[in-house]
């Protein structure tokens, strides 16, 4: 049996001197798979069984922490009191665990009206520092970045990573060269899919076992590391955010992932017209963490992404998304 149900995506927008944007973002949906299949067994031989969706799914770190920390950032930055060059977008998606309903629609919708987005921080899984392997890591995170080595992608991770040994240096940032671990994915999956720059945050120690279960609990997380997360992704993200443009256009339907515009040509020396390779951000020649805006800011915003800071009021409105239609078991 399935029934009718209304998804949206949680938006605030922080409006900047030009339309492009940068996604700071996270999913709000949970499951507990293990419970939910637990003693389940199909109606008719040969069907897939029901899962039960009347269990609890705390989902404090998958994807508790990734929203808070969406959150969090969208009051620093509405405070902050700066005038970005892009338009800052700050997201909890619908239905990640259900296959990206929410971020493959919004993604979809921006590809088809040509919206140029330069970069999708993405946070899943970015709140607890004890691994299932019993080893605690409160000092690195992964960065997962779909390739070439000269696609959008891995460039974005590149300047992150750059970014942050300036403004975070006691985190350490490893490049993982896949768009995601095995098996797994996330929302970042649904802008690279509409030709869109983005990258995955994921924890550098995970516990498999706390995830998709009754156990994904507050007392698993640790909101130390949690701040220090959300400091590299707002270093990043204000370094994108106040910097002009770069020198390529996402919205180009012609551009592959590695940067090359299939459409453009120059002249050889010859005459025969050759492709026009569009320069890529690389890992600092375009954008450099020099800024003066961004080291003022840096140095006032620094302690609010804290785990002890409270959210005030600010004028940054959230707002729903229009809803999808989707059906569910």
């Amino acid at each position: 049996m399935t029934r009718d149900v209304e998804l949206v995506n949680v938006v605030a927008v922080l409006p900047g001197r030009s339309p492009r944007r940068v996604y700071i973002s996270g999913h709000y949906d949970t499951v507990n798979l293990r419970a939910a299949m637990a003693g389940v067994r199909p109606s008719t031989p040969g069907q897939q069984p029901a899962p039960n969706h009347d269990v609890d799914a705390p989902g404090a770190n998958d994807d508790g922490s990734g929203t808070a920390l969406t959150i969090e950032l969208a009051r620093v930055f509405a405070e902050s009191g700066l005038d970005f060059d892009a338009t800052l977008v700050f997201i909890a998606w619908a239905g990640e665990e259900q296959g990206l309903i929410g971020s493959m629609a919004h993604a979809t919708a921006l590809a088809d009206a040509k919206g140029v987005v330069e970069a999708n921080f993405n946070n899943d899984i970015v709140g607890s520092s004890l691994g299932g392997n019993g080893i605690i890591d409160a000092e690195s995170v992964k960065i997962y970045s779909l390739g070439p080595e000269d696609s959008m992608s891995r460039s974005l991770a590149r300047y992150i990573a750059r970014i942050a040994g300036v403004y975070v240096p006691s985190h350490t940032i490893r490049l993982m060269a896949r768009e995601d671990r095995f098996g797994r994915g996330s929302d970042h999956s649904s802008f690279t899919a509409n030709n869109y720059p983005a990258v995955v945050f994921r924890e550098a120690n995970e516990n498999y076992r706390r995830q998709h279960s009754g156990d994904d609990k507050i007392e698993g997380m640790d909101f130390a590391y949690l701040a220090q997360n959300a400091r590299v992704n707002a270093a990043g993200a204000a370094s994108v955010a106040l910097d002009p443009s770069a020198p390529w256009s996402p919205a180009s339907a012609a551009r592959h992932s590695s940067g090359v515009d299939s459409r453009a040509t120059t002249p050889t020396s010859s005459g025969t017209p050759r492709p026009e390779r569009s320069p890529t951000r690389s890992t600092g020649a375009t954008r450099g963490p020099t800024i003066g805006s961004a080291r003022r800011w840096w140095a006032t915003s620094r302690s609010s992404c804290s785990p002890t800071s409270r959210s005030t009021t600010t004028s940054l409105a959230w707002q729903r998304s229009a809803p999808m239609a989707t059906r569910a078991s």
